[in-house]
């Protein structure tokens, strides 16, 4: 029976029953869930672009040709008169600018492995902490396990050591 307010039986409308529609999964999952998933793939993803974009600017920052200088700005010069250059490949190196401090880890040019490292950027210049390959990575920027030269640049002690030298860009380009 119809008393004026009540919808006919006849009409199958879940809306009109005051009952929510069922969701039909999509491949097993609601939509709500799809779209939380998108959102949080797409987060990762900008993160991941974001973290790959700054390394790659520090890689282009060391990359090329420098100079070694003691800490008072002049030139290392090597037994035979010339300055001491390094020339930085891109394929030389590896950094993680997301530690501190900033890691870089050196592939050994005849393939023996790698030697690990920390840099940091003073001004214009570069210092770089190295170890020998089998020794850790250092871990700060004290001075107390290095040996120096008579002229204040540091020397290597053999195959296990610690290194630290400060570099200034020979090729005074603009990193891109």
């Amino acid at each position: 029976m119809n008393y004026g307010n009540e919808q006919p039986e006849s009409d199958h409308s879940f809306a009109n029953q005051g009952v929510a529609m069922p969701v039909r999964p999509i491949f097993g999952y609601r939509l709500s869930t799809l779209l939380l998933l998108f959102v949080i793939a797409a987060v990762v993803l900008a993160w991941w672009s974001r973290r790959q974009r700054a390394i790659e600017i520090e890689e282009n920052g060391i990359a090329g040709t420098w100079v070694m200088v003691n800490d008072a700005g002049s030139r290392v010069i090597m037994p035979d008169g010339k300055p001491l250059i390094v020339e930085f490949a891109r394929s030389d190196f590896r950094v993680d600018p997301f530690q501190e401090p900033k890691q870089i880890d050196f592939v050994m040019q005849n393939g023996s492995g790698e030697s690990t490292g920390i840099y940091r950027w003073e001004g214009d210049q570069l210092r770089i902490k190295q170890a020998s390959r089998d020794l850790h990575r250092p871990t700060s920027f004290i001075q107390s396990d290095l040996n120096f030269n008579t002229n204040g640049s540091i020397m290597l002690t053999g195959p296990s050591s610690v290194t630290m030298f400060l570099l200034e860009r020979l090729d005074k380009r603009v990193p891109k």
